[in-house]
């Protein structure tokens, strides 16, 4: 999120979530200027794939659907092994 408010130049910003039995997902959506092609990782990319891998889940980076903008989505196993607070 702090990304796409920072670099994005986007005039919206779409946080999202949802369950299923197959798992959990958080996303980031925007309708900014997209992603560098080809896509670089950079550390804070990498960071977040790490940081992903690190819970059992995986990270997803692409163009949105509509091909202005980008989409970051979080996706994370039913159990993740992380207790609540």
């Amino acid at each position: 999120l702090n990304n796409a408010i920072k670099y994005s130049r986007a005039s919206r910003i779409t946080v999202g979530a949802r369950h299923s039995t197959a798992g959990y997902s958080v996303w980031v959506e925007d309708n900014g200027v997209g992603l560098p092609d080809p896509l670089s990782e950079g550390r804070g990319l990498s960071n977040m794939r790490r940081r992903a891998r690190d819970i059992g889940g995986s990270l997803r980076v692409e163009r949105a659907a509509s091909g202005v903008g980008t989409v970051v989505e979080l996706s994370l196993p039913p159990t993740t092994g992380i207790a609540p607070d």
